[in-house]
């Protein structure tokens, strides 16, 4: 549903700024003087500076919604499996639009920043080769509570 909001905004957004650039007008010539204006119309009447600044500026803040909303499933673990052997963990995330994405990982490759009993709602975990931290809820399921803070909630150097 985020990924639906995310697209939504840059359509709102976009709109916004599509109807900025072309709605809003620059003072008329024999109209230099706007200081007996009501705001609204001083506002209508503005240079075109204000214009295409107001515009860039609605479609920055559209794309930036967008970009959070998309990048945010990504970084929300859905589970976590050990895999046999003990030294490799696969990692199930959510992708756009509802969809799932899975990978791989060396166990080595993850650092967990929080333990399970810290502060927080959530517990952020940071593996290498990837920018942003991915996300574990702690209200979430954890069946081997023991297995989970000994092997991967740990602090690593990553």
């Amino acid at each position: 549903m985020l990924s639906y909001f995310g697209i939504f905004q840059l359509g709102m957004w976009s709109y916004l700024s599509l109807f900025a650039f072309q709605q809003f007008k620059a003072v008329p010539v024999g109209l230099q003087d706007t200081s007996e204006m009501p705001w609204y119309k001083k506002l209508l009447y503005k240079q075109g500076q204000y214009k295409n600044a107001l515009s860039l500026l609605s479609f920055i803040v559209g794309g930036v919604v967008f970009f959070i909303t998309l990048s945010y499933p990504r970084r929300v673990i859905k589970s976590l499996l050990l895999l046999k052997g003990g030294d490799r963990v696969k990692i199930t995330t959510y992708s756009w639009l509802g969809k799932t994405h899975t990978f791989t990982t060396p166990l080595d490759h993850l650092s967990c920043m929080e333990s399970r009993s810290g502060k927080g709602h959530h517990i952020p975990m940071k593996i290498k080769n990837y920018n942003f931290y991915f996300i574990i809820d702690k209200q979430g399921s954890f069946p081997k509570t023991d297995l989970f803070d000994h092997v991967v909630g740990i602090k690593r150097k990553v």
